[in-house]
């Protein structure tokens, strides 16, 4: 029986300090495995429909993290933000878009959540005490970037992919740590916003990164062996 052909292809991508991996692959059962131009079409192929996963997983990014960089010029502004402001504010930000499942305020620990409703269990906690969670906190206090963790299970219920920015006040060297601003993205709705991880059955797509950590980031989605072959690579 012929074999499989499948071409490989990974793509960095960084979200501010998120860095995703992309992997695609074709299978197709060939009688002449030694066409090269057939390869060559296939390969390009797969280039092609990378190229689209990584626009649309940089177009939702860019979208669902607008309350990050909103909230931070906020704070810089007015550091003692109140909770009918958070909510109000945060009803705005997050008018249409659906990818958005909660923003957090987190000045030393969790003060403000949007949706309110989602309040109960997260009021109050320190993000430094969530499991797993400690080195990635420390790690973004300490570097002052934007880093996006998980997929990770919610204490509230569900997965989610959160992204924390770090805000600090003052300027000239006096730079003090004011807490977090936090997005959490629902995982499985990040997933279907990206229209090429499903739209062609004959193109096997994956991601890794988990955490941030780009290419050293585990695989949390589709078959690890897709990055097996680097034959095929494109950094954003």
């Amino acid at each position: 029986m012929p074999r499989p052909l499948r071409w490989l292809a990974t793509s960095p991508l960084a979200a501010a300090a998120a860095a995703f991996v992309v992997a695609g692959g074709i299978a197709w059962y060939l009688v002449q495995l030694e066409d090269s131009a057939f390869q060559a079409r296939q390969a390009n192929r797969v280039m092609a429909h990378l190229a689209a996963v990584r626009s649309d997983i940089e177009r939702e990014m860019n979208l669902d993290l607008t309350p990050l960089y909103a909230f931070e010029a906020l704070i810089l502004a007015k550091p003692q933000v109140d909770d009918a402001e958070f909510q109000r504010v945060s009803a705005a930000l997050t008018h249409n878009l659906p990818v958005i499942r909660e923003i957090q305020l987190s000045p030393g620990v969790v003060r403000h959540v949007y949706p309110a409703t989602d309040a109960a269990r997260v009021l109050g906690m320190d993000l430094r005490t969530l499991p797993g969670q400690k080195e990635i906190v420390e790690q973004t206090i300490r570097d002052g970037v934007l880093r996006v963790a998980g997929p990770v299970h919610l204490v509230q219920g569900g997965m989610a992919l959160i992204a924390r920015n770090p805000i600090y006040l003052g300027l000239n060297g006096k730079r003090r740590f004011w807490g977090f601003v936090t997005v959490l993205l629902d995982y499985p709705a990040f997933l279907h916003s990206i229209s090429g991880l499903a739209d062609d059955p004959d193109v096997e797509v994956a991601l890794r990164g988990k955490d941030s950590l780009g290419a050293d980031g585990r695989v949390f989605f589709g078959d690890p062996a897709l990055f097996a072959d680097p034959r095929a690579v494109a950094e954003v």
